[in-house]
C-alpha cells in the first residue's frame, strides 16, 4: 500500500509489518475465537463450554484487543499512505490501479487454485470449521476478484481523490486552514447525527470520510511535524493510557450485560459480547497518531528486507482475509487456550499471525516473478 513514486522509509514500513500482524490478529479474533466461545455446535464438537454463562472473565479484554487492532490497523495504512502522498501532485494513478487490479487478480487465482486443492484432498470432510457452523462452503471462485476485497476499493477511492482533487486542495492552505478542514472532518465523523446523517445517504460514506480525514492528516504531520516537541515517553504513556481506557470501557459494558442478564431472568446459555471499536472511535483515532509518531522517530538505515517486508503486506492483506484461512486457524481450540493459558493463548495467536504473514511474503514473491516475467514477454513482443 504505497506509491511506486514514494521513497520508501524503513521504520514506517516496519510501522506497515506491524499493522498487518494486527489485522490478522484481528481476523484470527472475529472470525474464529468468537466462534469458538459463543456457538453452539463449535462448543459442542470441540468440548470448550467455559464461556457460556453469566460470569465476568477477564482475559475477554483480550478479544475486545483484537476488535481494537483491527481498526486501528486499517486507518494506519491510510495515514501513511497520506504521510507519503499528500504532497505529491504527479501521482500516476495508472501505475496504482495496475498494482491493485494485478494482486487482487492474483489473490484471486490463488484462491480458487488452493480451495481446489483443498477440497480434492478431502480435507473440507473432516473440518471443524464447517461441522461448527453447519454450512456447506461455497468455493472461492475466480468471481471472488471482483466480488470481495472491500479494502481495495476504499483505498483507490481515497488515493484517486488525493490525486485529482485532495492534494492539490491541501496544498495551497495555510496551517490554520488546514487546522479548521480537519476539525470540520473531525467533527463531521463524531458527531453522532452527522455520522447518522451520512449513513442516510449511504451506508459507505461515513467510512469514506473517516478515510479522507486520516489521509488529509498524514499529509499534515508530514508538513508541519506537529508532534514533534512531545517527548517519545510522554508518546507511549499516552498510547498505554489508550489502550487501558480501552479495556476499561469494555470490561465495564460487560459488567452491565452480565448484570442485564441476570436481572432479565434468562435460562437459556449466556452468549458473550465482543464490543467493536469503529473507524471514528477517538481512542483508535488517538492510537493510530500516537503510533506513527513513535515509528516516525525510529532511527533505520534503509533497509532493503523491511523495505520488502512492507512492500508484501498487501498481497498478505488479500490473501488472508478469507473462509479458507478460516477454517485453517479453526483446528485450533482457541476458546481453551484463552480459558485456561491466557500466556499460551496470547504467544500462539502471535505465532500463527507471523506464520500467516510469512504466507503472505511468499505469494508476494511469486506475484513479482510472474509480474516481471509478464512484463518481459509483453516487452519482448513490442
Amino acid at each position: 500500500m504505497n506509491s511506486k513514486g514514494a521513497v520508501r522509509q524503513s521504520n514506517l514500513e516496519l510501522l506497515r509489518v506491524l499493522a498487518i500482524i494486527l489485522v490478522i490478529i484481528h481476523h484470527i479474533i472475529v472470525h474464529v475465537v468468537y466462534d469458538q466461545i459463543n456457538y453452539a455446535d463449535s462448543i459442542s464438537i470441540l468440548g470448550n463450554p467455559y464461556f457460556c454463562k453469566p460470569v465476568f472473565f477477564p482475559q475477554l479484554w483480550l478479544m475486545d484487543i483484537g476488535t481494537f487492532f483491527g481498526s486501528m490497523a486499517d486507518l494506519l495504512f491510510i495515514l501513511i499512505s497520506g504521510y507519503f502522498l499528500v504532497e505529491k501532485n504527479n501521482i500516476s494513478v495508472s501505475k496504482t490501479i495496475i498494482k491493485l487490479l494485478t494482486q487482487g487478480l492474483f489473490a484471486a487465482c490463488v484462491f480458487t487454485v488452493f480451495n481446489f486443492l483443498y477440497h480434492f484432498f478431502g480435507f473440507s470432510y473432516s473440518d471443524i470449521y464447517l461441522a461448527a457452523r453447519e454450512e456447506s462452503v461455497s468455493w472461492l471462485r475466480f468471481e471472488f476478484f471482483n466480488e470481495s476485497f472491500w479494502f481495495i476499493g476504499f483505498y483507490f477511492m481515497i488515493f484517486l481523490l488525493g490525486a485529482i482533487f485532495l492534494n492539490g486542495f491541501l496544498d495551497k492552505l495555510e496551517k490554520k486552514q488546514y487546522i479548521e478542514f480537519l476539525l470540520i472532518l473531525f467533527a463531521v465523523i463524531e458527531f453522532s447525527y452527522t455520522r447518522q446523517l451520512l449513513d442516510s445517504i449511504s451506508s459507505y460514506i461515513q467510512t469514506f470520510v473517516i478515510g479522507v480525514f486520516v489521509y488529509s492528516l498524514g499529509g499534515y504531520i508530514k508538513k508541519y511535524d506537529c508532534l514533534r516537541k512531545i517527548r517519545s515517553f510522554v508518546l507511549i504513556l499516552l498510547l498505554i493510557l489508550t489502550l487501558a481506557v480501552s479495556c476499561f470501557i469494555t470490561s465495564y459494558c460487560r459488567v452491565l450485560d452480565i448484570e442485564s442478564y441476570i436481572r432479565s431472568g434468562s435460562q437459556g446459555g449466556y452468549f458473550q459480547q465482543i464490543y467493536v471499536f469503529n473507524f471514528h472511535n477517538v481512542l483508535v483515532i488517538a492510537n493510530i497518531v500516537l503510533l506513527f509518531e513513535l515509528f516516525k522517530r525510529i532511527k533505520i538505515k534503509n533497509n532493503k528486507v523491511i523495505n520488502y517486508l512492507g512492500a508484501s503486506v498487501f498481497i498478505t492483506y488479500l490473501i488472508h482475509d478469507n473462509e479458507l484461512f478460516y477454517r485453517i486457524w479453526y483446528k485450533y481450540d482457541w476458546c481453551t487456550a484463552l480459558y485456561s493459558d491466557v500466556n499460551a493463548f496470547i504467544c500462539n495467536i502471535i505465532t500463527v499471525s507471523i506464520l500467516t504473514f510469512g504466507i503472505g511474503i511468499v505469494m508476494y514473491s511469486i506475484y513479482k516473478l510472474l509480474y516481471k516475467g509478464l512484463k518481459l514477454i509483453l516487452n519482448n513482443e513490442e
